[in-house]
């Protein structure tokens, strides 16, 4: 069986000792409410920038049995949808075993295919694992690494290939009787300054919520805002459209700025956003 080791835990993304990472949530802001969830939207930078808003965003729902996270790939593109074998995935909390009756039904779709290699140096599933497992110990995990072209550069994605895979995932995710949790792993606008990324994500924010994956893709598109996981995020709302979802809430948003201080670098936006009926 593989397993697919805390790689970037290891390279000081987030803390690799047990009782550090577990502090290290423990000490971040916690979301007042929490809600059944069929998807979220989840930042993926290390946890110095981003662990805030992942934090907020997973303390603000229930964490299901069954989990599909999808990740974004930073240096491979892919015609289909990669998708993790049986095995597992080491955390520094403990390992997270792959659902192999979820992934059973996502090899189903013409368009999922096994490739562990696609996974083996991306960081952007692995950081949202931490959390998982902190507030969901017993989940299994299915996990595909999104490589479609992405909508700030030219030769970008079709919004109905978006369309047609989401869907497909969504109507796969129905057969299981017990509720499945959707991951979409994306930071928001890398700018420079910090005025221009927030100017970006201004466009994102003021109609994310309306959770129409189609007006996203024109917003993404037409200001080729440059946020890694928009594919992903679309995915997740088409697919959660199909199981019911009703209404997208936005539960956490700063920049990098906000951290360190400086206006004037390159700047990353944290959006943290769930899904709800």
């Amino acid at each position: 069986m593989l397993k697919r080791d805390c790689i970037f835990a290891k390279q000081g993304w987030y803390p690799a000792d047990e009782t550090a990472l577990r502090e290290t949530i423990e000490n971040y802001p916690k979301s007042s409410e929490k809600k059944k969830a069929l998807g979220v939207l989840s930042p993926h930078a290390g946890y110095y920038f981003s662990g805030r808003c992942a934090n907020m965003v997973y303390s603000s729902v229930e964490i299901p049995s069954r989990v599909l996270v999808l990740s974004v790939s930073h240096s491979e593109h892919f015609d289909y949808l990669p998708l993790y074998p049986a095995g597992s995935w080491i955390t520094p909390l403990g390992e997270i075993e792959i659902d192999e009756e979820m992934n059973a039904e996502l090899l189903k779709l013409d368009f999922v295919r096994e490739n562990a290699q696609a996974h083996s140096y991306e960081h952007s599933g692995e950081l949202q694992l931490p959390f998982l497992k902190y507030y969901g110990a017993d989940l299994k995990l299915s996990i595909i690494n999104v490589g479609l072209a992405p909508l700030y550069l030219p030769g970008e994605t079709p919004f109905e290939t978006i369309e047609n895979f989401g869907q497909g995932l969504g109507n796969a995710l129905q057969k299981f009787s017990e509720e499945v949790l959707i991951v979409a792993s994306s930071d928001m606008s890398h700018e420079t300054p910090d005025a221009r990324t927030r100017k970006q994500d201004k466009y994102v924010r003021e109609i994310i919520e309306d959770y129409e994956p189609r007006e996203l893709y024109d917003v993404l598109l037409k200001h080729r805002i440059t946020m890694c996981g928009g594919i992903p995020a679309l995915l997740m709302f088409e697919a959660t459209r199909v199981l019911g979802g009703k209404k997208a809430e936005i539960v956490e948003y700063y920049t990098s700025s906000d951290i360190t201080g400086e206006q004037f670098g390159r700047s990353v936006g944290y959006l943290g956003l769930r899904v709800v009926k």
